[in-house]
């Protein structure tokens, strides 16, 4: 059959595969297209490619539908979607367009503009218009090189980019805040930014994307704004997001007016608490699960923004798996008030020997996350 034994160089060796129904030898090798199919009644129909299906926040996309869609419009000559680092945190979804010579469009944001009408907000990708579109010797499509050209120019300097803020409706007394609101967020998404940044503004369809959202949420945390990333990921807009912060910052010096006056506000955490630390031992089991499990599960962003795909036993199965390693290293603590009670638990690791976890639940994209941020770091 003249079936390879593989790519040149080892590359992606799972595309060849033994073949487990082979009789004959020369049948003993199968290769994996790529392409997807349904049987029916004995017939093979083919669907598509298996890479041209994506997922992009909970929403199935196929690409070959969306690149269906560009092409269709009057002004457009030549054009592939592609999705920048599928199924990973900074995925995007990416339209590489050549335009008919007269064509009314000028810019991709144009073409963005005419594809709205046609596609739901989560299928838009981010246009780039071209001279021309690269081609492999067979006179297939280059894909790796128009992805390596949007990771390029996506890396580059976004200070020198105009965007356009529209702080139309805008309350006086909101201004300051609104203002580092739409600032923040035009600097987090920077190039992709697809539109004016405005009240009636979407993060998603602007151009944002869960790495996007959590980013823009720390700055806004830097900058004393502490909206949570459940709040922001589920606001319909940024009005949404402004009133949020603008009733949190009310709330809070409300509450401070009451600690001025009474001495301490209901609720407020003593200080003169005596806490002390223990090293973690064996007889802390219980209440170190009890504590990590109830704190990540109610209370962390992440987390909340998961539910309902994860549950409570997740935590418990992974601090299960490592418990024992926590003990042996010594290195971390449980934290006790005055009464003997545990209030606080502190799990460490020298960071060039940590454990190796096997997650299978939904709580891997969490740690995906982390790594994500924290790799580079390490």
């Amino acid at each position: 059959l003249n079936l390879a034994e593989g790519y040149v160089n080892g590359r992606d060796p799972d595309r060849f595969i033994d073949n487990p129904l082979a009789i004959d030898p020369s049948f003993g090798r199968l290769y994996k297209t790529g392409d997807y199919a349904s049987v029916s009644k004995g017939c093979v129909y083919y669907q598509g490619r298996m890479d041209s299906q994506i997922k992009i926040r909970g929403h199935r996309v196929d690409l070959s539908e969306v690149e269906a869609n560009l092409l269709g419009l009057a002004g457009v000559d030549k054009g592939i979607v592609l999705c920048y680092h599928a199924g990973e945190i900074d995925q995007a979804l990416l339209g590489f367009v050549t335009l008919e010579q007269g064509s009314h469009f000028q810019t991709g944001l144009q073409v963005e503009a005419a594809l709205g009408d046609k596609l739901a907000h989560y299928m838009m990708p981010q246009v780039i218009l071209l001279e021309s579109i690269p081609l492999l010797v067979n006179g297939k499509i280059d894909r790796q090189t128009l992805l390596k050209m949007y990771e390029s120019t996506n890396n580059n300097d976004d200070t020198q980019i105009e965007i356009e803020y529209d702080y139309s409706n805008v309350p006086a007394s909101r201004m300051t805040v609104a203002k580092d609101l739409f600032e923040t967020v035009g600097q987090v998404i920077g190039r992709s930014t697809r539109a004016k940044i405005c009240l009636a503004s979407n993060f998603y369809e602007l151009g944002g994307n869960s790495l996007n959202s959590i980013i823009t949420v720390t700055q806004l945390c830097g900058k004393g704004y502490p909206v949570s990333i459940t709040t922001f990921i589920g606001a319909k807009n940024l009005g949404e997001i402004l009133d949020k912060i603008c009733a949190d910052e009310r709330e809070l010096q409300n509450h401070q007016l009451e600690s001025n006056g009474n001495g301490s506000a209901e609720g407020d955490f003593d200080y003169r608490m005596q806490l002390t630390a223990h090293p973690l031992a064996l007889e802390h089991k219980h209440d170190t699960i009890n504590i990590i499990t109830s704190s990540f599960f109610e209370k962390a962003d992440l987390e909340q923004w998961l539910k309902p795909q994860i549950y409570e036993t997740d935590y418990r199965d992974i601090l299960e798996d490592i418990w024992m390693v926590l003990i042996e290293k010594g290195l971390s603590f449980i934290i006790k008030d005055e009464t003997g009670r545990s209030v606080g638990v502190s799990l460490n690791f020298d960071a060039h020997d940590e454990p190796e976890v096997t997650v299978t639940s939904k709580l891997i994209i969490v740690f995906e996350f982390l790594e994500f941020v924290e790799g580079p770091i390490r």
